[in-house]
């Protein structure tokens, strides 16, 4: 009776940890966003990843809705996934005014099958702000082939657009005036240091003919 329970215990045990193994193998069927980073504002297109997974055989099509600020962005173009075999039908549509990308991928016919890729979103910066949204929409979802809905995790994005530094900022004050020349470091260019020695100059000049003719007047 005693090995009876233990055996019995030990497949009790067996079949939970089994479960939950298998509940942690188990793949995640996902759209999600990934790379943007940061970039220069007027700076090269850089690229998005639109990553599409499903261990689904029943998997037949997939759509997806970005949006972005279009003030911040601009999307250039859309490439759908090279591993793509013969039988499969993408499109996509892009939209700089309202700031929203579309794509669509289906198989034709449907045949079984899981499926993984990532689609290439080119996009630039034309302002700079800090960690702008890319959101997939609820609309992004994928299909079965009995035009089904295969449920899906969404994870969005971001991408930070910087303003390109100029250079080192040196400051100087004129005789103790709230006036100031800057001078960026690395411009190159000594003219904004010589005007503000020609203002000193001319302040030097301007305070010499004064006390000149004061002394004059009292004569």
């Amino acid at each position: 009776m005693k090995k009876l329970l233990l055996v019995l215990l030990a497949v009790a045990v067996s079949t939970t940890l089994g479960g939950a193994v298998l509940g942690v193998l188990a793949a995640e069927d996902y759209i999600r966003v990934v790379g943007g980073g940061s970039q220069p504002v007027g700076g090269p297109p850089f690229t998005v990843g639109m990553d599409v997974f499903t261990d689904e055989l029943t998997f037949c099509a997939y759509h997806y809705e970005l949006s972005y600020n279009p003030t911040k962005v601009q999307v250039d173009s859309v490439t759908f996934q090279e591993s793509f075999p013969t039988g499969y039908f993408c499109a996509s549509s892009i939209d700089n005014v309202a700031g929203k990308v579309v794509g669509d991928c289906a198989r034709l016919g449907c045949p079984p099958g899981a499926f993984s890729g990532t689609d290439q979103v080119k996009m630039h910066c034309i302002a700079s702000g800090n960690n702008i949204p890319l959101v997939l929409e609820p609309g992004t979802t994928m299909r079965d082939n009995l035009n089904g809905t295969i449920p899906i995790t969404r994870y969005n994005g971001s991408v930070t657009c910087e303003e390109e530094a100029v250079g080192g900022v040196v400051e100087m004050q004129v005789h103790g005036s709230d006036s100031a020349a800057r001078v960026a470091g690395d411009s190159g260019s000594s003219f904004p240091f010589y005007a503000a020695l020609a203002g000193a100059a001319a302040a030097v000049a301007i305070a010499g003919g004064a006390l000149y003719s004061k002394r004059r007047w009292l004569r």
